[in-house]
């Protein structure tokens, strides 16, 4: 499947989910990690503030302390990451690091 059919039904299956739906965290990540996969051919802003808006509620919504809660965060850094090196925004950095540091907390 190509990064823009795994787009298309990652939206379907968000769209479809309701907001208690378990597979939620799924969609979301898989969709946000999609967006930021085309954004990285593409460099599209859109695309990647879009996966950084699914990253943000998969995070939100992932259960503490678990390996779920740090595959999103981890995901969320790789975007801000990106926005940083796109835009310089020395906050994005900052709050990459320390999402880091939660992360390494997480799995260690």
């Amino acid at each position: 499947m190509n990064v823009y059919a795994a787009i298309q039904h990652g939206e379907a299956a968000l769209r479809n989910a309701a907001p208690e739906d378990p597979d939620r965290l799924a969609y979301l990540n898989n969709l946000a990690q999609a967006l930021g996969d085309r954004h990285e051919f593409t460099s599209s802003l859109d695309d990647l503030i879009r996966a950084e808006r699914h990253y943000r509620e998969a995070v939100r919504i992932a259960p503490p302390r678990t390996s779920a809660q740090a595959v999103v965060v981890s995901g969320l850094v790789s975007i801000l990451r990106l926005r940083y090196m796109r835009f310089g925004v020395r906050g994005l950095l900052a709050e990459a690091i320390e999402l880091s540091r939660q992360v390494a907390e997480l799995t260690h």
